[in-house]
């Protein structure tokens, strides 16, 4: 049913179990929430039972969102079959849908009807059934479950129908005998009165009579033995359910071992402790060599002092090439000072010690070798988040943290290979070189402070991304932990990923005169985006300096080659997931930015929720949902850095309104809770920012209207503006990458999902990820160029698990937005028949806590535009 926002009313709640109605009278501990199914809202309402029916208010104070809500009912039924005595039951269903509007309303009912799920301890019956039914669904498990109680219902059915013509034909029978004994009667009568040839006919009547009773006991017996048979088709369910129940008791037998398992993974975690320990012992004790080769030197350069002449030392460390010069005192201790470069407190002391690096350098010179350079992360698919070592002093940015390894040197902040590497350039469009380097910090300029003046006709913005070589070494089989690990030089194991490349560092604009895909910093008309209305050019909605969108993924890549680049891919979608990662130790990049070091002098937390919370309303009425931002808002301020720009948008209450009313604001829709509209804002002054007219809110009429003090709207469709309001909130960038998630969609290149449908409707019931490595070869079809990866889910919900080697979602049940891969994932719009290919998009909209550089979506064929969806530019360098 669907209900108009506002409005109070009544839904009453039918629960069945095993298609019989609960008396809700006779449970104990009944809660009934009400949830909204997309958004986090939890509602207890007020309810009441009546006659074993739950009655649910919901009122208009309740509700303050439009959308899908749905009932949750938990409760306990008595049943000495489990431990305490009680059988714990859930229950829930979608009741109603919230609108806008009134003639949105439709199919006015109050009453809604659900079957309950039973939980069990342990290892649910349903995860048991999995087992054997990897694919199978909630509703052909209880499918599998109603099928002995239906074939016994069928068996009793019939039985029933066979003892209900017996019964029939014993009733005739009897009408027949009553018939016939009234002729016996009479007979007797006519006996009495008349001769023996009466009595006698009376006797065979009698007989006759007899002999049809008999034939209805008879037929009455072979109703019993049908209700006998009923019964033994009952016991066989009674069987069953057994079998079901031995089932739950073997599941938790393997919950047990699991159990056992993690007993023994714990045990495992303390000697991998004790190797920790170890660890910190052996570099105590290089520190310690260290220490004392310092004193040996400082010693032999006393010595020396004593016994060479003036004139054989130098106030240098540096070899003169004759072999008759000595260091002085001096230089020996400030070449051992140049290595004293951290200061170390114990207790109230505070001393200078020899910096790591100093020490490394120092045992790698002992033992001959020069150390690992490689820098990695530890994810683990089956634990929501994962503990460093050694673990830091500083908490506030744990829940998600990996285990770095590798040189730790480098994931200390400002040291990294990877990321210095990262240079922001201007580059020539036509030859794929580099016509001068930016300023990391101030990309507005050149890398040697002079000023930047590009010709975006013929020039690019972009980012060099190194080559990089890449690892990824299972740790351990069964449960699936792998090490991914990156070094801009080949190592151990390694394989280069990722060629020297220039990327947009924002979404490309279109040169609309030449029809190629650009990444320009221009108000020029020329590089309009959006879906490049020129009539909107003079408005709030103006697309000038913004990315281009409403092109579909196809029309984007032929874009790209004319102008002989391409469009981002899934490689390089893959690399930003893992470098995230690597960078911030987690895989939850809407943890809060912060400049805050961990002890070790990592960096720590994400980069903050970006663009995703902005009112998804207040984002239409502004522009049709096209790009907010121009492109470079963001990275021209934080430069090839990590870290955030600060926004705080003045006129974020904008919009058109839809018809003229006489001191009036009119706008459909405008004015709901969940567009953004606060009851504070009476008394605030509305614009009309096309004749500057300006009068004050009195009040609100309804979602639609506000009262002004004056009539300023003399034409429909003129821009208003509540001034006053505003909305702050941060620009993410990743080393000069803005936006990888919240503001646009990304339509990647390079990967195509066969989505078939379910296998009852014709399909496979699977949907398959393919990959192309070749641009020139990339398709909206699953050609012979394309690679299979694997199945990925089908249905919509937090990502778990991405395959190692590429960022595909493989599993999404059991994460959230703060745990495992901490975004969401759409896979769930199957085809009603056959299979579709579709696309894959990355990053997302104003979504909240669901957005994510991991954030996809598999719902929309390679040919689908949107004025949400956008591409990134690349390509490989040449000089």
């Amino acid at each position: 049913m669907k209900k108009r926002i506002g409005n109070d009313f009544q839904v009453a709640w039918m629960i069945k179990e095993n298609g019989v109605a609960v008396d809700l009278s006779t449970v104990t501990d009944l809660e009934i929430t009400v949830k909204h199914s997309r958004i986090r809202i939890t509602i207890e309402p007020y309810f009441k039972i009546s006659n074993g029916i739950a009655i649910i208010n919901i009122t208009k104070e309740d509700i303050k969102q439009i959308g899908i809500y749905y009932l949750l009912a938990t409760y306990r039924i008595p049943d000495a079959n489990f431990e305490d005595g009680y059988r714990d039951v859930t229950a829930d269903i979608d009741s109603f849908e919230i609108v806008s509007r009134t003639d949105q309303e439709k199919d006015i009912t109050n009453q809604v009807t659900s079957e309950v799920a039973i939980g069990f301890r342990g290892m649910s019956a349903f995860d048991v059934w999995r087992i054997d039914n990897p694919t199978g669904t909630m509703e052909q498990y209880f499918a599998y479950l109603r099928q002995p109680a239906t074939e016994a219902a069928t068996t009793v059915n019939e039985a029933e129908a066979l003892r209900v013509t017996a019964e029939t034909t014993r009733v005739e029978n009897e009408q027949d005998r009553t018939t016939k004994e009234g002729l016996r009667q009479q007979a007797e009568q006519t006996r009495q009165t008349n001769t023996a040839t009466a009595i006698s006919n009376a006797e065979t009547a009698t007989d006759d009579a007899n002999d049809a009773a008999t034939l209805a006991n008879e037929k009455a017996g072979l109703a019993d033995a049908a209700s006998n048979n009923a019964n033994e088709k009952a016991g066989l369910a009674n069987e069953k359910a057994g079998l079901a129940n031995d089932a739950a008791i073997l599941a938790n037998e393997k919950a047990g071992l699991a159990n056992d398992a993690a007993i023994l993974a714990n045990e495992k975690a303390g000697l991998a402790a004790t190797a920790t320990t170890e660890a910190n012992t052996a570099r105590d004790g290089a520190n310690s060599a260290a220490q004392s080769a310092t004193n040996l030197v400082n010693s032999y350069a006393t010595d020396l002092a004593e016994k060479e002449l003036k004139s054989n030392k130098q106030n240098s460390l540096e070899p003169d090439g004759t072999g008759t010069k000595f260091p002085t005192v001096d230089a020996v201790n400030a070449g051992v000072l140049a290595k004293t470069a951290v200061k170390q407190t114990i207790g109230t002391s505070t001393n200078d010690v020899m910096s790591q690096k100093a020490v490394t350098d120092i045992v790698s010179r002992i033992e001959g070798q020069i150390p690992e350079k490689w820098v990695g992360v530890v994810i683990d698919p089956t634990l929501s988040s994962s503990e460093p070592a050694p673990k830091s002093t500083v908490v506030a940015y744990r829940a998600t943290e990996l285990q770095r390894t590798g040189n730790l040197f480098y994931h200390t902040y400002g040291n990294s290979r990877i990321f210095n590497a990262f240079q922001p350039a201007i580059v020539n469009r036509a030859t794929k070189t580099i016509d001068w380097y930016l300023g990391k910090n101030d990309m507005t300029k050149k890398a040697d402070g002079s000023a930047s003046v590009p010709d975006w006709t013929t020039q690019n913005i972009c980012i060099i991304v190194p080559d990089l070589y890449r690892r990824i070494r299972v740790l351990n089989s069964v449960t699936g932990r792998y090490e991914v690990a990156y070094d801009i030089e080949p190592f151990e194991g390694a394989t280069l990923f990722h060629e020297r490349s220039a990327h947009s560092p924002g979404f490309a604009s279109v040169d609309r005169t030449l029809n190629q895909l650009v990444s320009v910093v221009s108000n020029d008309a020329r590089f309009r985006g959006g879906n490049n209305t020129a009539a909107n050019d003079a408005l709030p909605s103006t697309q000038l300096g913004r990315p281009a969108t409403q092109i579909n993924r196809i029309n984007f890549e032929n874009y790209a080659a004319a102008a002989g680049w391409e469009t981002g891919n899934i490689y390089d979608r893959t690399l930003w997931h893992d470098l995230t990662a690597l960078y911030f130790a987690n895989t939850n990049i809407q943890l809060d930015f912060t400049t805050t070091l961990t002890a070790e002098g990592y960096p720590q937390g994400g980069l903050g929720a970006g663009v995703t919370t902005w009112n998804s309303t207040r984002w239409s009425a502004r522009n049709a949902y096209c790009p907010i931002h121009k492109v470079g808002e963001g990275f021209m301020t934080v430069g090839c850095n990590a870290g955030v720009k600060a926004m705080t948008d003045a006129q974020y209450y904008v919009g058109a309104i839809t018809s003229v009313s006489a001191g009036n604001l009119v706008a459909t829709g405008q004015f709901t809770t969940g567009a953004g509209w606060s009851t504070s804002y009476i008394g605030y002054t509305v614009q009309n920012l096309q004749t500057l007219a300006e009068a004050t809110i009195t009040g609100k009429t309804d979602d639609n209207t506000l009262t002004l003090s004056a009539n300023i709207f003399t034409t429909s469709g003129q821009w208003f503006w509540i001034k006053g309001v505003s909305f702050s909130y941060q620009i993410p960038v990743f080393f000069g990458l803005e936006h990888l998630y919240g503001e646009i969609w990304d339509w990647v290149s390079g990967v195509n999902i066969d989505v078939s449908a379910e296998v009852e409707n014709g399909g496979t019931g699977e949907s398959k990820a393919y990959v192309c490595p070749d641009f020139t070869k990339r398709a909206a079809t699953i050609t012979a160029d394309y690679t299979y990866v694997g199945l990925t889910p089908r249905a919509d919900n937090y990502i778990k698990e991405v395959y190692r080697n590429l960022t595909i979602a493989k599993t999404n049940t059991g994460a959230s937005s703060t745990t495992f891969m901490s975004d969401y994932g759409y896979y769930g719009n199957l085809p009603a028949s056959g299979s579709v290919i579709r696309g894959l998009l990355f990053g997302a909209l104003a979504h909240g806590v669901y957005a994510g550089v991991r954030y996809s979506s598999a719902n929309n064929v390679p040919t689908t535009a949107f004025t949400t969806v956008g591409a990134r530019l690349r390509v490989k360098i040449i000089a």
